[in-house]
């Protein structure tokens, strides 16, 4: 199955969720943030973490309340676990984000001995290219065509041409072909 976000976009749609998985545990969603919108504000994932990929439109990345930058078309920030963060429009136009979400039950009290953070302080965006490096946390995994994958637990994003690839039976998850990105919930 494949889903064409430059659809959404021209639907005005603000907000919906494209995938779930199964267990309910992994989700993607679709944002449009308006320049007049106040966006999502901060908050942090004590047991999960979610990343944003900018589809258009440029996007201002709240970190731990004391750090903005600025996300391009394109690149994804990393809302790595215990990180403060929010999502806002930097521009005069629309911002249309999709967010990898996990994992979907996130209670507000954080148990550091059942779960350790995962994170790399360092990156928090990265441009989607065919250069792209593998990012690698407790739940997710974005790569450039590494290898064969679980289906159901794949998808591909297709950032030139705004698709979106769910892989079936007959669809394989992993292609080395240029301008996919995979992404694989763990």
């Amino acid at each position: 199955m494949e889903l064409n976000l430059n659809e959404i976009i021209q639907s005005k749609t603000k907000f919906h969720k494209l995938w779930e998985s199964v267990d309910k545990n992994h989700r993607l969603l679709y944002f449009q943030i308006d320049p007049q919108n106040d966006g999502i504000p901060a908050h942090f994932h004590p047991l999960g973490e979610d990343y944003a990929i900018v589809v258009d439109g440029e996007m201002l990345y709240d970190i731990s309340f004391d750090t903005q930058i600025t996300v391009s078309e394109n690149e994804i920030a990393f809302g790595w676990q215990h990180f403060v963060h929010g999502y806002h429009n930097r521009s005069n136009f629309p911002l249309h984000i999709i967010i990898f979400a996990t994992p979907e039950n996130n209670p507000s009290i954080y148990n550091e001995g059942k779960n350790k953070a995962c994170f790399d302080e360092k990156v928090r965006v990265q441009k989607l290219t065919n250069n792209f490096n593998t990012m690698e946390s407790n739940f997710i995994k974005f790569s450039i065509g590494q290898g064969d994958l679980a289906i159901k637990n794949c998808i591909l994003y297709d950032w030139q041409n705004k698709k979106i690839i769910f892989p079936t039976e007959t669809t394989e998850c992993s292609l080395n072909k240029e301008g996919y990105l995979q992404i694989v919930f763990k």
